[in-house]
């Protein structure tokens, strides 16, 4: 959203979030593709958690939150029992 080539929590999240725009559909389609990395139609949670920087997230350089509990709360917003997430 911001032109940075990279897909910040935040992004990702309103990206997530119904109804989407043709655009934020893209962006999610671009992003779930780009995460599937053997393009089997779901992303390993073990990866998502491998990549998973929430350093930066203003809630942990307030100290709100360390970054496993950003991660946690990212986590949520996926329905992964398999351990996988499918779009």
């Amino acid at each position: 959203m911001d032109g940075d080539n990279h897909i910040s929590y935040e992004e990702f999240a309103k990206g997530l979030q119904d109804p989407l725009s043709e655009r934020k559909q893209k962006a999610v389609n671009t992003a779930y593709t780009t995460l599937d990395r053997e393009g089997m139609g779901a992303i390993k949670v073990a990866d998502l958690i491998r990549l998973f920087d929430g350093s930066q997230h203003p809630e942990v350089l307030s100290g709100k939150k360390t970054r496993d509990q950003l991660l946690e709360d990212f986590l949520s917003y996926f329905h992964a029992v398999t351990g996988n997430i499918t779009r």
